[in-house]
């Protein structure tokens, strides 16, 4: 766009002026979308109130006054230091999976690069409070479709959000998070390692300016996008009144494919998704299945050899099929070893990093022997 984009970033950085009111405006003009800005620039605030209203028609007077000043020119260069772009709708590079939702956003800011419209792309989302079940899930998905090549899209909030875009990035694929704030904040700070990495791993968007802090009220919204990038929702974890319901509806509301990863009738955790199944969303029991709704053919599943052996060999087969506590550990080791020999086996694997403890239960790292499978 050149030096338009500055003038659309003028625009778009008007309160009260959402993607809405600029096709309003667009409209109004009969001109191409493209000259929106400098047509507002040149418009008497008592004509702009007609088409935008009162408050909104205040605010570009203001953003006028801006711009006169150079402030405008300011930020924008603050924003160019801090490798943030910025894409209105009007751009060519604007995604098209955006333009189709029915709300779509003015413009974006970003870090790193645009998910890239060739490739396919899953949103994987799902319960902050996880247990190892659903994080062991969201790994082995996130991982499998990255492979593959496909996109994976999350609102880099801790548990299963932040586990599959790091699984992703793990497994050398692309990853991109949409913010409730402005791309320049990492939030939450604990997954600023994964921020760093989606710079080049993916990207970093958001529809709110640089700066804007985080905020209850914006995460709502945000979460039409992160349904809006994928071709496929993958809830993974979520109770039957959780937040991450509302982007499944969002999802639904533009027409994307649904599924869940099933859990325990006991678990709270996998309430919701199990009620999301009996509503009609797919069962993902494997990434087989999102593979097929993709069109990804020729994939098959292959199950890798154990390589430990003795007394370790034989406490992973014990947590092959999930966690354990200790005395049900001891329970199938008993005949064979005393109680302080299982303790001393788990102390060891539990250094070596295979085996983790978490709220008394013991779990292998790389999960149940389902989560240990690779597609091919």
């Amino acid at each position: 766009m050149g030096k338009e984009e500055k003038k659309w970033y003028w625009l778009c950085g008007i309160q009260g002026l959402g993607r809405k009111r600029l096709e309003k405006l667009g409209n109004y003009f009969e001109e191409k979308k493209e000259n929106i800005p400098e047509l507002v620039m040149e418009r008497p605030a008592a004509e702009l109130e007609k088409v935008i209203g009162k408050a909104a028609a205040a605010n570009v007077e203001k953003a006028k006054s801006e711009w006169k000043r150079g402030e405008t020119e300011k930020r924008w260069e603050v924003m160019k230091r801090q490798e943030i772009f910025f894409c209105p709708f009007v751009s060519e590079s604007f995604p098209a999976r955006l333009k189709e939702i029915p709300d779509p956003p003015a413009a974006l800011y970003f870090k790193g690069r645009l998910p890239e419209e060739t490739h396919s792309a899953v949103a994987i989302i799902g319960a902050r409070e996880n247990s190892v079940y659903g994080e062991q899930a969201a790994r082995w998905f996130a991982s499998q479709l990255a492979q593959a090549g496909v996109d994976i899209i999350s609102g880099m909030a801790r548990g299963i959000d932040g586990t599959a875009q790091e699984a992703a990035l793990n497994a050398g694929g692309a990853s991109y998070a949409v913010l409730g704030c402005g791309v320049d904040i990492c939030y939450p700070k604990q997954n600023l390692p994964i921020y760093e990495r989606m710079k080049h791993q993916g990207g970093i968007l958001s529809e709110y300016p640089p700066g804007t802090m985080p905020q209850s009220r914006l995460f709502p919204p945000r979460n039409r996008l992160i349904s809006g990038l994928c071709d496929v929702l993958l809830v993974v974890e979520a109770r039957p009144e959780s937040g991450t319901l509302i982007t499944v509806d969002m999802a639904l509301e533009q027409g994307k494919d649904i599924y869940a990863v099933p859990g325990r009738i006991s678990d709270a955790l996998s309430a919701g998704c199990n009620r999301l199944i009996q509503s009609g969303a797919g069962m993902a029991l494997s990434p087989q299945e999102i593979f097929q709704a993709l069109g990804i053919q020729k994939r098959s599943l292959i199950y890798r050899k154990k390589e430990e052996k003795g007394k370790e060999e034989q406490i992973l087969e014990v947590l092959k099929d999930g966690p354990a506590a200790l005395q049900q550990i001891y329970e199938q080791c008993r005949k064979k070893w005393s109680l302080d020999e299982v303790t001393e086996v788990l102390v060891e694997l539990c250094i070596k990093g295979t085996v983790e403890m978490k709220n008394g239960y013991y779990s292998s790292k790389n999960g149940p022997e389902i989560f240990r499978t690779e597609f091919l």
